[in-house]
């Protein structure tokens, strides 16, 4: 179980649900069908929400999710769209047709090596994706959008944190009123790594261990913070129940973990040795350093500036942090979607590296 691997205890945040009423709600999630996205849909049909929409656009991830929602859960609390969020006119019309009261933005783009060599992907998703979703809600007098967040997009170093870091300021300059017709509250929920979720270091590690090895680990040093998918989902949910104006919500995830050690305990949990070089023999497994990859830290951050507040809930803190107080937010996305449609990669980058800081 990778529960195990926590080093703490997993905490169920829902002991006390009085405080959460989300009964008259009709809630949409895009990327519906990811790690997030599929257990925030299990957590908001357990809190008895009138409605949840699903937008997902990987097609196996949908099937799967509403086979298994389909085994618990009456039919009528949820429906399942096969729609890409860059389709602003049908996620608007997908929004209007349920009176959606509310958007969790779970749907990104996250495989920081991929996404390094895929900026106009990356851009599209995570940036344009974002963009139009936020402007869909609008359109259709959603009351709140949550985004979801990574702590990849603090100072970024890669395509990655820098596309997600550019979400959080569409989202901020939406509540600064830098965007038309802004009467949405929004939010931001920031957090780290989840424990088993697709493409996270503990699936890849479990391969490995699998085909016979060895275990790459980037570096002995390397170090993340970690939670399990269902404090994660809770948390976001207990988030966005607290949020009244637009904030950055973080996500109290503990101390970070050490990815070596994390390694050598999955290995040991396997009923193997865990041994460092190239080779090994019978009942060993060998670890080995491959060195960062290009946009990879050490350690995350999960703030920017280091003002922290409190809020009611000892597990969530809320972050005033600079965003941009550019009014010209929409002009500048505007000219990002035509340089989009022109294939202009290298103005793309330069873009993404004016408004964020990228460091590439």
């Amino acid at each position: 179980d990778t529960n195990d691997l926590l080093s703490r205890n997993e905490v169920n945040h829902f002991s006390d649900k009085k405080n959460i009423n989300f009964k008259n709600l009709v809630i949409a999630i895009t990327g519906g069908g990811g790690s997030i996205g599929s257990e925030l849909c299990n957590q908001l049909l357990e809190l008895n929400v009138k409605k949840i929409i699903i937008i997902e656009n990987h097609e196996y991830s949908l099937f799967k999710l509403q086979k298994f929602l389909e085994t618990r859960y009456n039919k009528n609390m949820f429906e399942c769209y096969l729609a890409d969020i860059k389709d602003k006119k049908y996620i608007e019309s997908i929004f209007l047709k349920h009176k959606v009261d509310m958007v969790y933005h779970a749907a990104a783009y996250k495989h920081v090596e991929m996404l390094q060599t895929n900026i106009l992907s990356a851009i599209n998703s995570n940036v344009l994706g974002t963009f139009y979703t936020l402007d869909a809600a609008k359109r259709a007098n959603v009351k709140k959008f949550i985004l979801i967040s990574t702590d990849k997009a603090v100072n970024p170093t890669n395509i990655m944190g820098a596309t997600k870091r550019l979400a959080e300021i569409i989202v901020s300059a939406n509540s600064k009123k830098l965007l038309k017709n802004n009467k949405l509250i929004t939010s931001i929920v920031r957090f780290g790594n989840v424990l088993g979720s697709k493409g996270s270091v503990i699936p890849i590690l479990m391969k490995q261990i699998e085909r016979g090895g060895p275990v790459t680990v980037t570096d002995p040093n390397a170090i993340r913070y970690f939670m399990t998918i269902k404090e994660a989902a809770q948390l976001v949910i207990l988030a966005s129940n607290i949020s009244e104006h637009h904030r950055t919500y973080i996500l109290e995830m503990g101390k970070q973990k050490n990815i070596l050690k994390l390694a050598k305990e999955l290995i040991l949990l396997n009923g193997l040795m865990p041994i460092q070089g190239k080779y090994k023999k019978a009942g060993e497994m060998n670890i080995i350093f491959t060195g960062l990859k290009k946009g990879e830290k050490l350690k995350e951050k999960l703030f920017i500036s280091d003002n922290l507040s409190d809020t009611k809930l000892d597990k969530i803190k809320f972050i005033d942090e600079p965003t941009s107080e550019d009014a010209d937010i929409e002009y500048f996305i505007q000219e990002m979607i035509d340089d989009f449609k022109n294939q202009k990669i290298d103005r793309l980058k330069q873009s993404l590296k004016q408004i964020t800081g990228l460091k590439v």
